[in-house]
């Protein structure tokens, strides 16, 4: 029994390789399913920046294993960008340039009272940080 996570645990919680596995596994179902396909890309952290511990620097790449960095790699590659994944997290809504104007557009409609503000947040694009009570 160990008190905590050991640096293998920390590792592969937080590899980078399964943002890029998630592409893969997304091209592969967009390939059996096509527009039909509707997916979910759980992520522990919303922004892991802070969580790389001192003896993994430079093995972790910072962010790894945090939605934002999920995010930015699925738009970094165009066949996972042209399926326009929104990050969703209990503060912050975010998406590609495109699919945050699409998404802002449709919840201005969908809730007039909603106070929406848009920002750059690396490749994405910040919808609104959400205040939900």
């Amino acid at each position: 029994m160990r008190a905590g996570e050991s640096p293998v645990d920390r590792v592969l919680a937080r590899s980078e390789s399964k943002a890029r596995a998630a592409i893969e596994i997304l091209a592969a179902e967009y390939a059996d399913l096509g527009s039909r396909l509707r997916a979910l890309v759980l992520c522990d952290f919303e922004d892991a920046g802070g969580m790389v511990p001192p003896d993994l620097a430079g093995v972790l790449q910072a962010g790894s294993g945090g939605t934002r960095l999920v995010l930015e790699t699925l738009l970094a590659d165009p066949q996972a960008a042209a399926l326009d994944p929104v990050l969703m997290t209990g503060r912050h809504v975010a998406s590609g340039p495109e699919g945050a104007e699409r998404l802002l557009k449709w919840l201005r409609e969908a809730e007039p009272g909603l106070e929406l503000t848009v920002a750059p947040w690396g490749y994405s694009t910040l919808c609104t940080p959400l205040r939900l009570r």
